[in-house]
């Protein structure tokens, strides 16, 4: 089933309420791109607060921008037909595996601007000191969202290529039948 005009209408007037209550959603993953969407939009807020003093949080945006267009294509590909395997090709899988570690290394940047910070070897005013503790926090939860996506759209692929396995071929002839001894 391919999208019309109207489905693309429908989504971009969509209200979460009803994107939930759309039956041909993968409630679990749609769930999982809310909440990341949801936890990367506030990283940004939190790295934009520091984004003069620190220019190396500008990761966190750049990681943002790609986390945003990668979940909004698959919700689109979620809502237009449930049956599309798209999502959940190799190539989906490496995204979401690329974005995994996108965000485990701003884990890494924010867990050592942290530790930076309580030593006071970063310049600039004390009182901003949570914003990197937060900032830490953010990334390293966006982090097991995206690494719990990434085994669910793992999981699901190889559920397809299960079936597909032994899936009836009903346009193979005889002569595409081979035996070997």
């Amino acid at each position: 089933m391919e999208c019309s005009a109207k489905d693309y209408v429908y989504l971009a007037a969509a209200t979460p309420y009803s994107l939930l209550s759309s039956p041909q959603m993968h409630s679990h993953l749609l769930f999982l791109f809310c909440l990341s969407l949801t936890l990367s939009t506030a990283a940004v807020v939190f790295a934009a607060l520091t984004l003069a003093t620190l220019p190396i949080l500008w990761i966190i945006p750049a990681a943002a921008i790609l986390t945003v267009a990668h979940h909004v294509l698959a919700l689109v590909i979620l809502h237009c037909d449930s049956e599309d395997k798209r999502l959940f090709s190799t190539t989906s899988e490496v995204i979401v595996i690329v974005l995994t570690f996108v965000w485990l290394s701003i884990v890494g940047v924010s867990v050592a601007l942290a530790v930076l910070d309580s030593l006071n070897r970063l310049p600039y005013d004390k009182d901003k000191r949570w914003i990197t503790v937060v900032s830490a926090v953010l990334s390293s939860l966006e982090t097991i969202i995206i690494a719990f996506s990434t085994a669910f759209v793992h999981k699901e692929r190889k559920s397809i290529l299960y079936r597909e396995k032994w899936e009836w071929k009903t346009n193979m002839t005889q002569s595409q039948w081979s035996v070997s001894l």
